[in-house]
């Protein structure tokens, strides 16, 4: 699973839905279905905007953005399989508020392909291995077709680009040296120990569109 990873989902769910960066939200405990959540490691900004709350990564400003987007937790997963990520994201047609924690499963490949997408102005690209095959004498006798697709506005893309701009140098510095990189990053907790059992981390550059996954097996 991907964690927090998924937000931007949500957030790009929200701008297509004309809730833009500098919409202010409460980082509060927020109840769903009967139980208080919280931020990681009691982070909260007070209330503050989605581009500072998507640096920080506050789980219940995006509870509350969700709350906010009409059709909320199946517009993130509209949005979501409009992008890319292809996995069924519900418990036999129901989703559940936590998706946008990344609760339902994706392959890194779906990931990197939603985050291609953004990287892409809002386009997406069918995902393909092979992108072409040339003969002996130098003619064409095979090339992909990856059907391009406009999803998501070319403005939506660019907030999204704004919002994630800072995260790479947010966290723990990795920025790229030399290269604007665009990413963000995600966990999942082992139950109520307060450690985790998943990381995750998905971004971009100009040219680029990665996603990574690390469990630790045993904890599986």
């Amino acid at each position: 699973m991907h964690g927090s990873v998924f937000k931007v989902f949500t957030l790009a769910a929200g701008l297509e839905n004309g809730i833009g960066l500098d919409t202010v939200i409460s980082s509060a405990p927020y109840e769903a279905d009967g139980i208080m959540l919280n931020n990681s490691d009691g982070m909260t900004c007070g209330s503050c905007n989605l581009a500072e709350a998507t640096k920080q990564s506050l789980n219940t400003v995006f509870y509350r953005l969700q709350d906010m987007i009409p059709g909320g937790p199946e517009e993130t997963r509209r949005i979501a399989q409009l992008m890319g990520v292809s996995a069924e994201l519900s418990d036999d047609g129901y989703v559940a508020k936590s998706i946008t924690l990344g609760s339902y499963g994706a392959s890194t490949a779906q990931m990197a392909s939603g985050f291609a997408t953004i990287a892409n102005n809002g386009i997406r690209n069918d995902t393909h291995i092979v992108d072409k095959v040339v003969t002996g004498n130098g003619k064409d006798a095979y090339k992909v077709n990856t059907h391009p697709q406009r999803v998501i506005s070319e403005s939506t893309a660019q907030q999204i680009d704004s919002a994630l701009a800072p995260i790479p140098a947010y966290s723990n510095g990795n920025q790229l040296s030399g290269k604007a990189g665009y990413g963000k990053t995600g966990t999942v907790a082992l139950g109520d120990t307060g450690a985790n059992r998943d990381a995750a981390m998905a971004g971009y550059t100009d040219n680029m569109a990665v996603s990574v996954w690390m469990v630790e097996v045993a904890r599986w």
